[in-house]
């Protein structure tokens, strides 16, 4: 590499940090009092809550933080969508909404999993009525 290909390597750099259109670009929504970071993420939230109501989880959390650490190193940090805890149980579980999976979600989900922690992942293949488009008037 000599320096007159840095000018193109550095616009190349700059695209990739475009806003997001298309798919993976989910429209931010605040409701009950939270902020969600898609439609689908927002309408599970009323799921929880309804489940929560009749006794079928005991608590569930918002965008909690884990720390995935491997052998005492913290290797990376990661905030799925929700965590709640049925009765009876210690264990928490892990809900994870994706409209598009990207790379990095992917291998914290895969890298979690192997750690041990129990992990449903909702997209538009296996829970179509989440991500359904709600039009006004219909």
């Amino acid at each position: 590499m000599n320096i007159r290909d840095f000018p193109k390597l550095q616009t190349a750099h700059k695209a990739k940090h475009r806003p997001k259109t298309g798919r993976g670009a989910a429209v931010k929504v605040k409701a009950y009092g939270q902020s969600f970071d898609s439609k689908a993420e927002s309408r599970y939230y009323t799921v929880l809550c309804a489940m929560l109501e009749a006794g079928r989880i005991e608590s569930f959390r918002c965008h909690p933080r884990i720390d995935l650490i491997v052998e005492g190193t913290i290797v990376c940090g990661w905030i799925p969508d929700y965590a709640y805890i049925k009765p009876g149980e210690i264990r928490c579980r892990i809900i994870e909404i994706k409209g598009h999976m990207e790379d990095d979600a992917l291998l914290k989900i895969k890298l979690a999993r192997a750690l041990g922690y129990d992990i449903t992942v909702l997209t538009k293949e296996t829970n179509p009525e989440l991500f359904r488009s709600r039009r006004r008037g219909t």
